[in-house]
């Protein structure tokens, strides 16, 4: 586990950094080494049998692992937020720490573990369960209160609960991730490696329930993304996937305006009465096309963003210092126009792209067209050099009518309360190439528009300079300006003022 620091108080309710692995570390790592013997005490009872008991300890064994997850998770993510604010102050939660809540987790399993293991399996007990790593925090005395004095009663100066930015939020999910794959990985082979595959394939497809077994089992593999979580899972995978498994390179401002594709299907969860994909279905899977693009794109100017304070990339025009606060990119609106039906598991294709931008939002455009109707010419990212092509002569393919739907959306970068100029975040990431006068400047600190684009010809592919990033992102404003447009709606709601049909329900 890399190295991570915290924050915590010390006898004069100061903040001091400490190192995760002198302090909440300990706690981090014994948890793992009990929960890696609870594992091993109870997959040591299994015998191979006909029986999905094997199953049984398989899924909650995951399912520990998720919980333990969350709490290192929440754990760093709550310290890490307080030492941004400046310490814990006096909150209600000043008494709790991480490892108070490592060891809730740490009573948890083995509770579970006996409650599971032992009236189940008729085999002598397991042995003592080692305790980790020693440690204050996991064996200390209980927590001794001052009495009530005038110094206790001191008035202390009280600030608003702090929330933890999303650079404590991303080095909690990092933490998390480092201990759960190895121990999830690890539980998962020595139970692969202790269940006896073929006596339990063949009672699952042959023992008693085998019907309703194999048609569970069906539904679960035909609308997996349909499930509970499965959209969490989704989203966050995508984040995961370019910033952590599989990191996107170094980008130039040839790549700004290019497509990202993704493909998935229209399970049966997402059908409606027409067996078409029902039209509410489309903005989940928006969702995670967006978060793809957003995430290759910009991962350089996240990781900026999220220790702003050291980076000083975008500063407070009050102060001049660098803006503080949790970072986070919000969804403002959704615009989807519907053009042909997505019949029943018809896999299909979301090619989303920047549209353009403005002094606060992010366009992007996202089309829904069928799976292989339209081939890129190539690939900018190196690692797909032999993914299909089309040739340029097959240009006028007309796959433009083969199109399921095309949507528009707008993010906005949020740093505190503190919005921050899309241009900013795609000059960090190395897609806007220098400009004279800059990006951000200008009477709607978009950069001099009066500038004459007139001899760009956007039609013929060129070098990728600031007019011809310029002329790309006035032709997508254009439209853009459009859903920006609808914001005005809001102003149509007279609250009843004039009467109402009637209250039905529930929706």
């Amino acid at each position: 586990m890399n190295s991570i620091f915290l924050s915590t108080m010390n006898s004069h309710n100061v903040p001091v950094n400490q190192n995760i692995l002198t302090t909440e570390g300990f706690a981090v790592v014994g948890v793992v080494v009990d929960w890696l013997g609870l594992q091993k005490s109870w997959l040591s009872f299994l015998q191979p049998s006909v029986t999905l008991e094997p199953f049984m300890h398989l899924v909650i064994g995951l399912v520990e692992t998720f919980l333990m997850g969350c709490c290192i998770f929440i754990a760093v993510t709550y310290k890490a937020g307080a030492d941004h604010c400046g310490g814990y102050a006096d909150t209600p939660f000043r008494d709790i720490n991480g490892a108070d809540i490592l060891i809730g987790v740490r009573s948890s399993c083995g509770m579970q573990a006996a409650m599971f293991a032992l009236p189940t399996i008729a085999t002598p007990a397991p042995p003592p369960i080692s305790g980790g790593l020693p440690s204050p925090l996991l064996d200390r005395p209980p927590r001794s209160h001052p009495s009530n004095t005038t110094t206790s009663r001191r008035k202390r100066s009280r600030r608003r609960e702090p929330m933890a930015s999303a650079s404590s939020k991303v080095g909690g999910l990092a933490v998390a991730i480092r201990v759960i794959v190895p121990v999830a990985l690890g539980s998962a082979g020595y139970a692969a490696y202790k269940i006896n595959w073929s006596a339990a394939i063949q009672n699952f497809l042959t023992g008693p329930g085998r019907s309703s077994r194999i048609l569970l089992l069906l539904f679960v593999v035909l609308n997996w993304k349909n499930l509970p979580f499965a959209w969490t899972y989704r989203v966050f995978y995508a984040i995961v996937y370019h910033n952590m498994l599989r990191k996107s390179p170094d980008l130039t401002p040839r790549a700004l305006f290019k497509p990202i594709i993704s493909e998935t299907r229209a399970p049966l969860l997402e059908i409606d009465y027409n067996l078409h994909k029902s039209n509410s279905t489309y903005f989940t899977d928006l969702d995670v096309a967006r978060t793809h693009l957003v995430s290759y794109l910009t991962r350089p100017a996240m990781r900026s963003l999220t220790d702003n304070a050291r980076t000083g990339l975008v500063l407070d025009p009050k102060t001049g210092r660098p803006a503080r606060g949790p970072m986070g990119i919000m969804l403002g609106s959704v615009s989807c126009s519907f053009k042909r039906e997505i019949r029943a598991y018809r896999a299909y294709e979301l090619w989303s792209r920047l549209l353009a931008w403005d002094r606060k939002w992010l366009y992007i455009v996202t089309h829904f067209v069928p799976r292989g109707a339209a081939r890129p010419t190539e690939w900018l990212d190196p690692r797909f050099g032999r993914a299909r092509t089309r040739s340029g002569a097959d240009a006028s393919a007309g796959w433009e009518a083969g199109i399921h739907a095309s949507a528009v959306s707008k993010y906005v970068f949020k740093l505190g309360r503190f919005t921050v100029h899309p241009a900013i975040v795609l000059r960090e990431s190395g897609l806007l190439p220098d400009r004279p006068g800059g990006w951000t400047g200008g009477e709607n600190q978009l950069g001099d528009e009066a500038a004459d684009l007139g001899h760009v010809d956007l039609a013929v592919d060129g070098e990728w300079d600031w007019a011809r990033v310029e002329a790309q992102r006035r032709r997508g404003i254009e439209l853009a300006a459009h859903l920006a447009k609808l914001d005005e709606c809001h102003g149509l709601f007279d609250g009843g003022t004039h009467g109402a049909l009637a209250k039905v329900g529930p929706c």
